[in-house]
């Protein structure tokens, strides 16, 4: 499921990532990015996928996503 709120005030942001259990990856002034917080913390997320992330770029989905999206 994928959900798209525009949200203005740092604030709000930080907070719906808390609520919605999301990380963000903020590259320069923009958002790029909206990672489940659980597979920061999975062995699934790996350096590559950590150094992607950190380019603004969006993580591959790991074999288990595709397989319930």
């Amino acid at each position: 499921m994928i959900f798209m709120i525009r949200l203005h005030e740092e604030q709000e942001i930080q907070a719906a990532a808390i609520a919605l259990d999301v990380c963000l990856v903020r590259v320069g002034q923009h958002w790029r990015a909206l990672i489940p917080a659980s597979l920061l913390h999975t062995r699934e997320m790996n350096a590559s996928m950590k150094q992607e992330i950190k380019k603004g770029g969006r993580p591959p989905f790991s074999r288990r996503q595709s397989r319930s999206a």
